[in-house]
């Protein structure tokens, strides 16, 4: 599976996936989890909540792309696995005082 960039898909697959019964957004996303964190699988806790991640996730993203105010202030931070990591304010974003990790 290649890597997932939510900013990089098209706006038709995000409407799709946000579109997609529950079971299936469980089906769809259990194929990340298998690849990006398979020790998980055996942890429900974790896994559970690594599922409600990346569906929380398209959600944001749709958000993120649908207001303005918030898109031209604010910059979105992703992981390699497909997950929003951090939305940090542009007003602080290149501040020498921040912490990044």
């Amino acid at each position: 599976m290649s890597e997932l960039t939510l900013c990089d898909i098209e706006n038709d697959t995000l409407d799709f996936l946000i579109g997609l019964s529950i079971e299936d957004k469980y089906a769809y996303f259990h194929k990340f989890i298998e690849t990006y964190y398979p020790k998980s699988l055996n942890n429900e806790k974790e896994y559970d909540e690594l599922l409600q991640n990346y569906i929380s996730c398209i959600y944001v993203e749709k958000l993120y792309r649908s207001n303005r105010f918030f898109k031209e202030q604010f910059t979105m931070i992703y992981t390699q696995t497909g997950l929003i990591r951090d939305i940090v304010n542009d007003a602080y974003f290149n501040e020498d005082t921040l912490i990044t990790h």
